[in-house]
């Protein structure tokens, strides 16, 4: 069972909204995992030169990760998220040295991901973002690996409800 504190009740009950084959698809994902992201942009440059793409709709998308993923903690330390800002900030192009950094960083932070999470919960309380901010970090960072809903919900559910001992939510 979970022994939290408000902050922590209040991201347990948005990761079971947010698990819940009930809850409506555009409320279960408005936002997909930072890792995801980052992958997706890195296709995005990709299909500009086929015309599939937009140089402004890669900009457009580049500019909404920016201010999402800056305080995501599990993409890395305060180093890391700033050099991936950095390479936002440039001219992304399929192959370039930017487009190279951004799936470096997101491929060291998709196994540890969640582990950054814990670790940012045990020290401060993740105060620097919402409860809602955390929620939807860690629910898009599981459903984008794989994880069906209807799994994490069962599998929440019981960590929360029925499994024996209290922990807290790190």
């Amino acid at each position: 069972m979970l022994a939290g504190n408000e902050f922590e009740d209040s991201v347990s009950a948005r990761l079971l909204d947010f698990f819940a084959a009930e809850t409506l698809w555009q409320r279960r994902l408005w936002d997909i995992g930072a890792c995801l992201s980052l992958y997706e942009l890195v296709e995005a440059t990709a299909a500009v030169p086929d015309g599939v793409l937009t140089p402004e709709a890669v900009n457009w998308f580049k500019g909404s990760l920016m201010e999402a993923l800056g305080p995501d903690v599990g993409l890395g330390t305060d180093e890391r998220r700033r050099v991936l800002q950095e390479a936002l900030r440039s001219d992304l192009t399929a192959g370039s040295q930017a487009i190279l950094i951004i799936r470096q960083i997101a491929e060291s932070a998709e196994d540890a991901y969640l582990s950054r999470w814990a670790a940012e919960l045990r020290s401060r309380g993740a105060v620097a973002v919402g409860p809602e901010r955390v929620a939807r970090a860690i629910a898009g960072h599981m459903l984008g690996r794989g994880f069906s809903p209807q799994y994490l919900h069962r599998w929440w559910k019981y960590r929360l409800k029925h499994e024996p001992g209290q922990r807290d939510l790190s």
